[in-house]
């Protein structure tokens, strides 16, 4: 399902760049795409390697609690993939000079994208949701988006303050409904979160083939009758040739309301995994890694110390509170594992 899908919600968002000149923080003239490209190139990065894990300075969309990953991007303009392919002959018989230029797609303005991937949930802590109507989804957007304000206000101005219609965003409602004027569908969702694989929608194939042959068989027997001049079909004492146009015309629409379920079926979301929510992920990332030492630890250790130290780790990592200790979001590992030797 666009938008929503695994109990998260995938955000793209295309705002407009302002056109023109700025003076930004340093005095000096420049234009809004520019001031936006140094805005986004200083804008904090979460700490994905060991170097840049000892610096502290972390993306500031950690300290919502619910982003699996975002990602701002400007777009200039649309890539030119080549010219149209044609055969060499046909375009020699047509004489078409090959150095004529075609028509090329462009953008009338740029434009700075954000894609996001979160919980689609209304607030932190809760479950994450198997379906969504229209409406839910929409309501778990703006949710989303004033979190985002309250968190993270100075950074949004800073980069939007750049793009076209944002001078009238002055409150998390109103940013809200920003996000959503200048929302597009996502249509490339990408999670994987499950332990085991997900218990996906199948589709009752046996009896749909049941469905579309019963009419699709009488239609044939019927129109064999006819060809042959029976004019009525035995016992029934129906029409032959009217029978085989009545029970053609019932397997077309069948066949049509078959084909709208197979979409219908598509398109609903998949089940989310039992721990794929953001809290989850991170204490499980938390205890991979202090079980990944305690294992190295037990070595050399009989079953006794085995057991008491197993006690000791369980009680110090509390494998069921997702909170504390974790690990934090935006960084690659846990800085210090908790000694349980």
């Amino acid at each position: 399902m666009p938008n929503f899908d695994t109990g998260h919600y995938f955000l793209t968002v295309l705002a407009p760049i302002k056109k023109g000149m700025m003076v930004n923080n340093d005095g000096e003239k420049v234009s809004f795409v520019q001031n936006l490209h140094d805005i986004l190139q200083t804008l904090p990065r979460s700490l994905q390697s060991p170097i840049t894990q000892n610096n502290n300075i972390n993306s500031p969309f950690v300290r919502e609690k619910t982003t699996h990953f975002c990602r701002f991007t400007i777009i200039d303009d649309v890539v030119f993939n080549g010219r149209d392919k044609s055969n060499i002959l046909i375009r020699s018989l047509e004489k078409i000079n090959p150095i004529t230029p075609q028509h090329v797609d462009g953008l009338k303005n740029q434009y700075v994208m954000f894609a996001v991937d979160f919980d689609a949930i209304m607030n932190i802590g809760d479950p994450l949701p198997k379906t969504l109507n229209t409406q839910e989804q929409n309501n778990v957007r703006d949710a989303y988006a004033k979190r985002l304000w309250q968190e993270l206000e100075t950074d949004i101005q800073n980069i939007y303050s750049n793009c076209v219609g944002f001078e009238k965003v002055k409150n998390a409602d109103d940013f809200a409904q920003y996000i959503a004027n200048c929302q597009i569908e996502t249509t490339m969702s990408f999670n994987d979160y499950w332990i085991s694989p997900p218990t996906l929608h199948k589709l009752p194939i046996v009896k749909l083939f049941i469905l579309v042959g019963l009419p699709l068989i009488t239609s044939i027997i019927s129109f064999l009758f006819w060809i042959f001049g029976v004019t009525h079909l035995p016992f029934l004492h129906w029409s032959s040739g009217w029978s085989s146009i009545l029970a053609t015309m019932i397997t077309v629409i069948v066949l049509y309301i078959i084909y709208r379920y197979i979409v219908w079926n598509g398109n609903r979301p998949m089940p989310p995994g039992k721990y794929a929510d953001l809290r989850s992920v991170l204490k499980s990332l938390y205890i991979q890694q202090n079980f990944k030492q305690f294992a190295i630890n037990a070595q050399s250790m009989n079953k006794d110390d085995l057991y008491h130290h197993f006690g000791k780790f369980l009680q110090q990592h509390q494998l069921y509170e997702k909170d504390s200790p974790t690990q934090h979001p935006g960084l690659i590992g846990i800085k210090n594992n908790i000694d349980d030797s």
